[in-house]
């Protein structure tokens, strides 16, 4: 897949078992995958919907994954492999992004709170949403609060995890904890039709202390 890619990798974890992760994702996962060429490493907290924690990665395509520096990070890393086999679930996902808000903005991932629904719909549905994220739908999410909204569909997978999750993604960054009234599940049932859509609220557990900054 050529162009920027967003990866996503969830996890459900017993709670007792999340300082851990932190402390290895911070201190070893994180600057692993930048020095492998990753643009962006960050983590959020479930508050609604999804497993507990959810990772999104940036990288410039998906040839990172072929690449000797990401394929020696496993290897090398004793310490992840402990804490990996405690997950209750998981699920690895290769999305491009499509279309967006704001189109010109190409500002790395980072806010503070993020909102997503994933859904599965006809290509027609998507280029429709693609649309209304770039028109007066998408305007009034930021007049809303929403930093940037951005439509991002699956591409091929990765490697070594397949996934499950539906094809589709519109992902809302935020500074603040969004309202219910800003749902972007909701936002995605009123402009399209949909299948198997779910929505996830989270605040970013790192680079920040595991407490919502609200």
């Amino acid at each position: 897949m050529t162009g920027p890619i967003l990866y996503t990798a969830e996890l459900e974890l017993h709670d007792d078992d999340i300082p851990a992760f932190i402390d290895w994702y911070a201190g070893r996962h994180a600057p692993d995958l930048y020095q492998a060429g990753f643009t962006v490493c960050t983590c959020y907290r479930a508050v609604r919907g999804g497993m507990k924690l959810i990772d999104f990665y940036e990288a410039p395509d998906s040839s990172i994954f072929e690449s000797p520096l990401y394929q020696q990070i496993g290897p090398k890393d004793v310490y992840g492999p402990p804490l990996m086999k405690k997950r209750l679930d998981k699920a690895h996902t290769v999305y491009q992004y499509r279309a967006g808000s704001t189109p010109a903005d190409t500002t790395p991932l980072g806010a503070d709170w993020i909102g997503f629904a994933r859904f599965a719909a006809t290509p027609q549905a998507v280029a429709r949403l693609a649309e209304a994220l770039a028109g007066e739908a998408g305007a009034a999410l930021t007049a809303a609060g929403a930093r940037r909204v951005r439509l991002a569909e699956r591409g091929p997978d990765h490697p070594r995890n397949p996934t499950h999750r539906p094809a589709c993604i519109v992902l809302a960054e935020w500074d603040r904890e969004p309202t219910e009234a800003a749902d972007i599940g909701s936002f995605v049932a009123t402009q399209i039709d949909t299948s198997g859509l779910d929505s996830f609220v989270g605040y970013r557990l790192y680079p920040w202390p595991d407490v919502p900054r609200r």
